[in-house]
Formats: structure tokens, C-alpha cells, sequence
């Protein structure tokens, strides 16, 4: 009596193997991130600089390059900026573009730090007169909302250079891990949160409600709070010195380099 099932010979073709691979993949055990402690604390983050020309920015900027100026001696035709140089930078309105100038080093899509800079008043005005630099979640979320009402075309990327460079801390309530610094979060942060490579990261899932993304201009940075959240516990876990004060930073650039560059999946 037939059944109407196909008899196989129990072997796997090809295409079905390849398939089994991709599956393990996803469910194979995962390190943790604790594994690279040395590799990360290693990281020589105030180092990490940008090249750049004038040649670029005078041609990019046009009458605006008079706001860069300062950044090229008369005859320099390049310069190299470190992130430790605009920490060091104390002066506001020269922070702002230094910061634009490290996280921009060609000027950006679409003139993004011209459009910034023709709103340069704006910008120097909210950030000079901050004096209040550790903010609960909701006082943080309402000064980038009052950001964004002030400058047109920052964007997340962009308002998360200057809260870090301009040393902002927001309180991390999970957990009790108090006041951090904030952290730069773009497009290239997002997509490595997506990229499972660590135990750490798989609960992060990044489906349905909980999907990974930049915040909306308006809406409550939550995503933005979560990898802050992120970033203070991964802190817990990996092992730095005790006194090592760059740790957030040091986590932020593995996640940005290492975690979409590297392949730790065996």
C-alpha cells in the first residue's frame, strides 16, 4: 500500500548540507566577549586621528573654510587630528569643529558639515551655555531634543560626537552602574550590534520592537540609552586595568571595527 511519501536514501545532498551549515552558524555556542580583554584594552583610542586635506575642505566648504582655518598653517597642505587632540580642545566653538573635522574627515554626505557650520552660532550657543554635564536619562534626551530643535541636519551620529567629545555622562539606572560618558552611535555601530558574534550580544536581539536602529529627530533616544546600557555592562565583563578610563571607548571601537571586520565565528 503506497503512503504517497517519497523513499530517500537517507543521505543529504549538497544544497541540504549547506543549509546545515548556515543553521549551526546561528545556533553553534557562542564566545564571549571577556575572551578579547587583551585585544581591547590594548586599543590605543586616544590615538585614533583623521587625515585631513585642505585641498578637500577649502573646496567642500568654500567661504566656510574660514572656520577651519585654524587647523592648517599657511603652507600645510594636510593635517592629522587625534581624538585625544579634541579632547584637549577646550575652546568651544573650535571643539565643534574639530569634532565635525575627526567624524567627518571629507565633509560627509551630501555637505553635512557645511550644513552644520552655516549653523555654527547655533551650535557654539546650546553648548557653551551647558554647565550641567551629568543628566539623568530624561534631562539628557530633553537637551538632544533641544539640540535638534536648534540645529537643522545634526543627526544621531553627528549629536553623539559632540555629547562625547564635550564630555556629557548619563545615568545608567540599570544595574546601578551610575553616571557614564556618552558614547558615539552611527550607522556602522548599529549594523555591528546586528552582527551576532559574542554571547553577549544575542539577547540583543534586534527583531520586532527591540530592532536595532537610530532614533527618529523627536522621538526618546531609547535605542541610543540601550547601547549606552550595553556598553556600561559589557564594561563589567571585559577585563581593563582598574584605572583605565577609556573603557566605554575602547568597547565602541570593537564593536565598530573588530566586530564588522573580524570574523569570530569559527
Amino acid at each position: 500500500m503506497q503512503t504517497g511519501k517519497t523513499k530517500t536514501s537517507g543521505k543529504k545532498t549538497k544544497k541540504e548540507k549547506d543549509f546545515d551549515g548556515v543553521d549551526k552558524i546561528g545556533k553553534q555556542s557562542l564566545d564571549s566577549i571577556r575572551k578579547y580583554s587583551n585585544l581591547i584594552k590594548a586599543i590605543p583610542i586616544e590615538k585614533q586621528s583623521a587625515r585631513l586635506s585642505r585641498e578637500v575642505w577649502e573646496r567642500r566648504l568654500g567661504k566656510l573654510f574660514k572656520e577651519m582655518s585654524f587647523l592648517f598653517s599657511k603652507d600645510t597642505k594636510e593635517v592629522i587630528i587625534s581624538r585625544k587632540d579634541v579632547l584637549e580642545t577646550t575652546e568651544c566653538r573650535r571643539k565643534i569643529v574639530m569634532t565635525l573635522a575627526w567624524g567627518f574627515p571629507t565633509g560627509g554626505q551630501y555637505d553635512h558639515v557645511k550644513n552644520i557650520l552655516e549653523q555654527l552660532d547655533a551650535l557654539n550657543d546650546v553648548f557653551s551655555k551647558q554647565t550641567k554635564k551629568k543628566m539623568s536619562e530624561v534631562e539628557l534626551n530633553n537637551f538632544i531634543q533641544k539640540i535638534e530643535r536648534k540645529v537643522k541636519y545634526l543627526g544621531e551620529s553627528t549629536w553623539t560626537k559632540l555629547l562625547y567629545f564635550f564630555g556629557f555622562e548619563v545615568e545608567i539606572d540599570a544595574q546601578n552602574l551610575g553616571f557614564k560618558r556618552c558614547q558615539i552611535f552611527d550607522q556602522q555601530i548599529v549594523k555591528s550590534l546586528k552582527n551576532h558574534q559574542f554571547d553577549e550580544l544575542k539577547d540583543f536581539d534586534g527583531k520586532g520592537n527591540s530592532a536595532w536602529n537610530q532614533d527618529a529627530k523627536g522621538a526618546y533616544k531609547k535605542h541610543y540609552f540601550r547601547f549606552m546600557t550595553l556598553l556600561a555592562g559589557l564594561s563589567k565583563i571585559v577585563i581593563f586595568e582598574p584605572d583605565d578610563q577609556f573603557k566605554l571607548e575602547k568597547l565602541e571601537n570593537f564593536l565598530f571595527h573588530y566586530n564588522l571586520d573580524f570574523k569570530f565565528l569559527d
